[in-house]
Parts: C-alpha cells; structure tokens; sequence
C-alpha cells in the first residue's frame, strides 16, 4: 500500500461519525449459497429484536438494540450513523476484523438482501457492514466508510454494490480515495468516475442485460486504472439477482478471492 493511500486514510479518520443502533432491521430477502462449506441455499431472515428497549454501550458511542449485546459483539446488529450529506444512514453490522466489506443494494432492495453475503464474510473473520442507501445514496456510501474508519478503526475497506449500488460504490470510492477495493455488480452508472478511482477494481455484468448497463460495465472497467477485472456472464440476469442465477457458484467465487486479495494487500 503506497505512503499517500495511508495519508488518505490518515486524513479521512479525523472526522468522528456518532453511531447508534435501532430496535429490529427493516424486512426484506434474497438468496444465496450458504458458507464455502455448504452448496445449500439460504432465505434471508429479518432480524426479529423489534421492539427491545437499547442499551447505550459505553466508550462506542453506538447504541445497541438489545440490551445483551456488546461493542464487540459479532452477531447482526442495527446501527445508524450519519452521512456527509447530513442524512441517517440505517444498517446491519457483523463480524469482526481488520478488513471491512460494505454492502449496498440495488434500488429495489434493502439491506436485508445481503443478509446471505454478510453472513458468509462475517464468519470469514471480516467486520461487514450492509446498508439501505436511501436517495443520497453515495453520500451514504462514503457515511458508511467513515463510520467503519472512526468507529471501528477499519482501515482496509471493500465496496461491493449491484446496480444503483454499483453506481454509489464507484462514485463513493473515486470520491473518497480511501478504500482498498471496489466490486460493482451491472452498475447503473460511474463511468465519468471511474478515472479517479484509486482501489482495486471488479465489473460484473451479464452480457444480455440492458444494453445501458452492458455499456457501463465496460466503460467502468476501460476508464479505471489496474488493477482490474472485468467479469462478463451469459443471459440477461441484473444485479443481486447473479446470486440466484445458474452463475451464483462462480460468483461467489469471484467474489471470495477478491475480497480475500483486497483485504491480505499491505
């Protein structure tokens, strides 16, 4: 990692985002294949703590929503925290680790369906973090970075976003320069970003789907600086949806070895 990625880094961490937590997860799904162990499918469940009173945890400045939680607890919890643009961003915190993975959805989805992946991630010794983007959502993106970095002291961050995320993730990178690596599944947009990103890139796209999206897959990936991979599958399958498809297993995959790569780079 080169000495200015690290003054990046330095710079970004100075501002301090407050954290808090929610009682319960919004409701939404989607499936994947469980851990490497399994080739079994798995239907995301809602967390189902709506309604517990929470408990302040002391020195964290987050606010759990179950008062048997800790500030270092590794099963899904609801955190919120705001977002340069001044909105409050809600999301699904797991896991615990050096490296953090962030999960944006597409526009007609939630955190929820990333329930599977972060799971997955979370249990691979990575501190994961899945949010609902809302309508500024790469003004969210980049809240969720500082909260990993100012709460948390993550420093080596994976985007991954489909679609509308995949947009949020590419913009929030090239805008931050803080982040290690950047995964975006049939972005809806970025092109005009993808010159200043300065983390490592994965584009996937199926080449059937719209041609916008097939269009901005490639002009993503041509416009980006290496390292990159650009990931192309047969059929017309959008987004998220790649994880239900006859692909998810290589999807998977891919996915798996590129956070993997991201995530040992020094």
């Amino acid at each position: 990692m080169t000495g200015d990625q690290h003054r990046r880094r330095f710079l970004t961490t100075l501002g301090a985002v407050t954290a808090t937590s929610l009682a319960g997860c919004s409701s939404g799904s989607s499936t994947d294949d469980q851990p490497a162990t399994t080739d079994a499918t798995d239907t995301a469940t809602p967390d189902d703590t709506t309604g517990q009173s929470g408990t302040d945890t002391p020195g964290t400045g987050e606010r759990q929503k179950d008062g048997g939680e800790t500030a270092t607890t590794t099963e899904p919890h609801t955190v919120e925290f705001e977002s340069p643009a001044g909105t409050t961003v809600t999301g699904t915190l797991a896991g615990r680790g050096d490296c953090g993975v962030v999960f944006v959805p597409q526009i007609d989805l939630d955190r929820e369906s990333w329930r599977p992946q972060l799971e997955r991630f979370a249990a691979a010794g990575h501190h994961v973090l899945a949010i609902d983007e809302g309508e500024r959502k790469t003004a969210a993106v980049r809240g969720a970075v500082q909260y990993l970095q100012s709460a948390h002291g993550i420093q080596q961050l994976v985007l991954v976003g489909a679609s509308s995320g995949g947009e949020a993730v590419v913009e929030a990178a090239a805008a931050e320069l803080a982040v290690d690596a950047v995964a975006a599944l049939s972005p809806a947009g970025g092109s005009d970003a993808a010159g200043s990103l300065d983390a490592r890139l994965l584009v996937v796209v199926s080449d059937g789907d719209e041609d916008r999206f097939v269009r901005t897959a490639t002009d993503i990936y041509e416009g980006a600086a290496e390292p990159k991979e650009l990931v192309t599958y047969d059929g017309a399958t959008h987004g998220q949806g790649l994880f239900e498809s006859e692909h998810r297993d290589r999807l998977r995959q891919t996915l798996d070895e590129f956070v993997t790569t991201a995530c040992g780079d020094a």
